[in-house]
């Protein structure tokens, strides 16, 4: 009878064991998603986006998750060196990912962008001194605002040992903006301490979208 009874205790702390084994990830899972659902998409690593979209798609069951839907966004980025070696990768240029709530900060940028090299070039130029100017310091400001990481909704990736970069982001437009590593212009206050280049990117749910940036001396 004595024997039976402790068989009977044994059992069930064998079950509460196991209960509490297989309880307890489920518990931390849930409060994993609960946190992503507070994070932003592009804070996200690989592996935490790809557990948000499976807790997603399980919390919708059939329904539509085109809003946290990504796209891959890569490219190469290169300086002139000479004329014996031509272009070189650009190791270690940060480029900006600016979504499309920054377009008109992009445009900005891009307007700076083309004067600069009109100029430089001594071509027809778009602008008056003071307009240049007043573009110039503007362009300053913002670029200022990037290289210290003070918009959290602009991603920064840097380029790597092969001169190329590569990360998955939301779908959409973005406006890319890249500050070289090897080369800067003494023709303006944007670019002392760092050329820019500025292009556009239209990312696709599920595709690979690829850029080209290249620096030439100014």
């Amino acid at each position: 009878m004595k024997s039976t009874w402790v068989a009977h205790i044994l059992i069930l702390t064998i079950a509460c064991f196991h209960a509490m084994a297989f309880s307890q990830p489920k518990v931390e899972k849930d409060s994993l998603y609960e946190r992503l659902k507070k994070t932003d998409i592009n804070k996200m690593t690989e592996r935490e986006y790809q557990y948000f979209i499976l807790m997603k798609r399980t919390e919708l069951g059939s329904g539509d998750v085109d809003t946290v839907k990504k796209g891959v966004l890569n490219g190469v980025a290169t300086y002139y060196f000479n004329e014996n070696y031509g272009d070189k990768p650009d190791v270690g240029t940060e480029v900006f990912i600016l979504p499309e709530t920054h377009k008109d900060k992009c445009k900005d940028l891009m307007a700076f962008y083309l004067e600069v090299l009109s100029r430089n070039n001594r071509a027809n130029t778009r602008m008056t001194d003071t307009e240049f100017s007043d573009l110039e310091s503007k362009c300053f400001g913002f670029m200022a605002v990037l290289e210290n990481n003070r918009l959290s909704e602009v991603r920064k990736v840097i380029v790597d040992g092969a001169g190329s970069f590569s990360l998955s982001v939301p779908a959409g437009a973005y406006c890319l903006v890249a500050s070289s590593a090897h080369l800067r212009s003494v023709s303006n206050i944007v670019e002392i301490m760092a050329q820019i280049d500025v292009t556009s990117a239209q990312v696709t749910a599920g595709q690979s979208t690829s850029v080209k940036i290249r620096f030439l001396p100014r």
